[in-house]
């Protein structure tokens, strides 16, 4: 008989077995296929036939289930030593997988750490923001104070002229009040001299008087003639001292009366000279206190600009400072984000090489999970078939150089898998029993699976 074989030596014809068990529960009823009787000798001959065919498939039977059994130990130590394997790459898995986590959350520290820069930096760019506004707010106040101090020095120098104006109208004053003195000393030195003279010349006509009563009183002349000639001396004597003492009195009249008019002019040019030194001396007072009014004001001015100035220098210094600073924390910044792209770079190539072995490794369980079991059933026909192998899909963005670990790229588990695969290769070869007594036997129309 031939019999289809597959590739574990097994039978996979049972419907020639079949078709043998009809013909020969046909001759056990004494008949032919045809439907005649058969007789003894073919009866006996097909029994004889049938237990040599028994005996020859006994053996072929019991040759095909030691070569099964050494099979089926080679695969069991083959299947260990694709388990240890497996269990191996498992690791390897699931270090590359803890890998790839811890690269992800590399790169998600990383992108809030850039996050949180960009937010610092923000911060910062508005801090100096401020910082700029409050420098151009102090030196609006500080052009303002200049302004002021211009104002308040062209008003101090305006207040010094008029200051100086009024000096030289005091000193103009005091100049005509010393020609005024002047003027009134001469005069009162000549005035003085009039009168000496006018008394002098009084004292010599008094003289002349009295030396002429004096002479008329001692000489007695009998002669009228002298005595009318005397008479007549005395008399003009007399009329010219008479004459000479009106003059001279009308003249002391006249000069008493011009010192009583240079003495009231003297007073009413001392009173209006004094009233008006007294009200320059007030307004030169005013004018004084105002200029150290002004003084203190620039002082003051001065010392405020003073401050704003070293205020400004110090904003300056402290400004160029947190320039300096904030170049440094920029530098600092773009250098740690070169080096997080570059680990991001790193990652993702990584990333690229753990996902290529992740379906290499796939691709490979698969296969292991997609191979039939020699126990497994197989189609009833005479052509021995295998399912179509999976294959597990892997996202194409997972495969690119550059690629974002949180969008689009699903995470490939396959641990389940493999531990679901092992129990499925523990088969010890006690547990299936086999008959070969009967060619009917579950054992064969089941292809010797175990009870």
């Amino acid at each position: 008989m031939n019999f289809c074989k597959n590739d574990y030596g097994l039978s996979s014809c049972p419907d020639r077995i079949k078709s043998l068990n009809e013909r020969l529960n046909l001759y056990a009823e004494n008949k032919s296929p045809s439907g005649r009787n058969n007789s003894a000798s073919e009866i006996e001959s097909l029994k004889n036939l049938n237990v040599a065919n028994q005996i020859k498939l006994k053996n072929q039977y019991q040759i095909q289930f030691d070569n099964l059994g050494n099979k089926l130990r080679e695969l069991q130590i083959t299947v260990r030593r694709q388990s240890n394997e497996l269990e191996k790459k498992n690791e390897i898995i699931v270090n590359l997988e803890n890998t790839l986590a811890e690269e992800q959350r590399i790169n998600v520290r990383n992108r809030e750490t850039v996050e949180t820069i960009k937010a610092k930096l923000l911060r910062k760019d508005y801090d100096i923001q401020q910082y700029h506004t409050e420098l151009e707010d102090k030196k609006l106040d500080f052009d303002r104070l200049i302004r002021q101090l211009k104002q308040i020095s062209d008003r101090d120098n305006a207040s010094q002229n008029e200051c100086n104006r009024l000096k030289n109208q005091v000193q103009q004053l005091q100049q005509d009040l010393n020609n005024e003195r002047e003027k009134l000393k001469n005069e009162k030195s000549n005035n003085s001299y009039n009168l000496m003279d006018a008394d002098a010349k009084l004292k010599n006509a008094l003289n002349v008087i009295k030396d002429l009563e004096m002479k008329t009183n001692n000489k007695s002349n009998p002669d009228s003639n002298n005595d009318g000639t005397l008479e007549k001396m005395r008399r003009q004597h007399l009329a010219q001292l008479e004459n000479l003492k009106n003059k001279t009195t009308g003249h002391l009249e006249k000069t008493r009366s011009e010192m009583q008019k240079l003495l009231d002019l003297e007073n009413r040019s001392n009173k209006s000279v004094l009233a008006e030194n007294d009200n320059l001396n007030e307004k030169l007072s005013n004018l004084v206190r105002h200029v150290h009014q002004l003084e203190a004001e620039i002082q003051s001015l001065t010392d405020s600009n003073n401050d704003l100035s070293n205020a400004l220098n110090a904003e300056r210094e402290r400004g160029s400072r947190k320039e300096a600073d904030l170049k440094n924390i920029i530098k600092e910044l773009n250098d740690q984000t070169s080096n997080s792209l570059e680990r991001c770079v790193n990652g993702a190539e990584k990333h690229a090489v753990i996902t290529g072995e992740i379906e290499k490794y796939a691709s490979i369980l698969d296969k292991i999970e997609n191979k039939r079991s020699p126990f497994q059933e197989r189609p009833r026909t005479g052509e021995c078939r295998r399912n179509t192998p999976r294959s597990t899909p892997i996202s194409p963005e997972c495969n690119s150089k550059f690629f974002n670990p949180r969008e689009n790229c699903p995470k490939i588990d396959i641990s389940g898998r493999i531990k679901n695969l092992k129990p499925n290769y523990e088969i010890p070869l006690t547990t299936y029993q086999y008959s070969f007594n009967d060619l009917s036997s579950p054992s064969f129309s089941t292809y010797a699976r175990g009870k």
